[in-house]
């Protein structure tokens, strides 16, 4: 895989199509700076298809990951979103071949395990800066590897700690794709209890995105959860949680004295 050549043809290609209304457009949507070329979806889906099928399907792991951070190392919106695209297309293509068991064409088994997760850290610690990019990759790569247990919550541990807001932010979301199935919440619940004083907007908003959407499944051990930290945990959790609730629901949420957020 020639990685120069695969850069300077996106890179082409995304400044032949850009479109400085379509910056102007989703701008707003994005407090931290919005870094971008201006591409519409089906321009970027193009793009990501050809990409897919002249180079990335047919490479391996370190190859793409390595690729994925020299596009996320421009700033551009699009690099960082073709980067999560390679990686999920990946997966994908390994987990199909999982399924079937197959010993053919042996060198495209990737060995897309529990290893590769402090990789997706680094991307996270180090390239992912805003709120797109992250849930882009909880709902692509880290939510379903919870799914199909490539890897437990219990191995986000470090990412509950680290200096990068949207790292921690990453934790609640992945784990929202566990909800589905999951019949017992407390663990869920009890992994996220040591987050809930982030100081973090997005933090808080991740977190309270989950407890909205566990809520919505088991309201009662939910609604404990919450009772429990309603008089210190930040008022924008709460607010996103119950998002769902009836206002008189919402009511008994309310914190009984004023405190800080």
């Amino acid at each position: 895989m020639d990685q120069n050549l695969i850069i300077k043809e996106v890179r082409d290609y995304l400044k032949q199509n850009s479109d400085k209304k379509l910056i102007e457009k989703y701008a707003r949507f994005f407090k931290e700076g919005y870094d971008s070329y201006g591409i519409s979806t089906e321009i970027f889906n193009s793009l990501l298809k050809t990409m897919l099928e002249k180079y990335v399907l047919t490479g391996d792991l370190d190859d793409v990951l390595t690729l994925g951070n020299e596009l996320f190392a421009s700033g551009k919106y699009e690099e960082g979103s073709l980067a999560i695209s390679f990686l999920s297309a990946l997966r994908k293509r390994e987990s199909k071949l999982a399924k079937k068991k197959t010993s053919q064409n042996p060198q495209l088994l990737l060995e897309f395990d529990r290893t590769v997760l402090p990789q997706l850290k680094i991307l996270f610690d180090k390239w992912i800066l805003n709120w797109a990019h992250t849930d882009m990759t909880c709902s692509e790569l880290l939510g379903k590897m919870l799914i199909d247990k490539t890897i437990t919550i219990s191995d986000f541990t470090t990412w509950k700690k680290s200096i990068s807001k949207w790292t921690r932010r990453a934790v609640p979301v992945s784990m929202i794709a566990l909800l589905k199935n999951e019949k017992d919440l407390s663990p869920l619940l009890d992994y996220i209890d040591s987050m809930m004083m982030d100081i973090e907007r997005p933090v808080q908003q991740g977190l309270g995105w989950f407890l909205r959407e566990a809520w919505k499944k088991q309201p009662a051990p939910v609604e404990k959860f919450l009772f429990k930290w309603k008089e210190n945990a930040p008022r924008l959790i709460f607010q996103y949680a119950t998002e769902k609730m009836g206002k008189e629901q919402r009511e008994k949420f309310r914190r009984s004295k004023k405190k800080l957020a």
